[in-house]
């Protein structure tokens, strides 16, 4: 069934899981109110006995925010000797100190050949069982034509 979506300002990323996967594109949602800020580095401090995907903490703006390697984190392959990364300063939760709900933010570590695109007017909402992806972890999943479009739960990507 095809689902009309209003417009919304998004940043999308794509995925480059394998140069050879051109078919089989994925792509990172989130909310333009979500990203706070685009880094082409962070220095970042490793955590001892700390899980694959949490890269290290990194001291952003006075605030000690975790660094999660998003390929990592939803096991995705990460092309062999990619070492060029980006990091996007992210947030969830209230949009000011106002709210009642916790402003809760982390850096998210993404491979530079990640690339902003256009998203669809016109998708098909799927379920993470249909492309094996952990069901905690998403907020949405839709597909387009071959392109996977994945909206993460960032709280649950952080309380994991």
């Amino acid at each position: 069934m095809m689902q009309n979506t209003p417009k919304e300002k998004v940043v999308a990323l794509r995925i480059t899981q394998q140069e050879h996967d051109e078919n089989n594109k994925r792509f990172f949602l989130l909310t333009a109110s979500q990203v706070e800020e685009v880094l082409s580095d962070s220095i970042t401090m490793r955590v001892p006995f700390a899980p694959p995907f949490l890269a290290g903490m990194t001291l952003w703006r006075g605030h000690l925010l975790p660094v999660i390697d998003i390929q990592k984190r939803f096991s995705f392959s990460v092309p062999e000797g990619d070492t060029a990364f980006r990091y996007i300063v992210v947030r969830t939760g209230g949009t000011d100190m106002s709210s009642d709900e916790k402003i809760i933010r982390c850096v998210l570590r993404v491979s530079e050949s990640i690339r902003p695109i256009d998203v669809p007017d016109v998708s098909e909402v799927i379920r993470s069982e249909d492309i094996t992806i952990e069901s905690s972890l998403v907020r949405g999943l839709f597909r387009c034509a071959d392109d996977v479009y994945i909206v993460p739960n960032l709280v649950s990507i952080l309380q994991n």
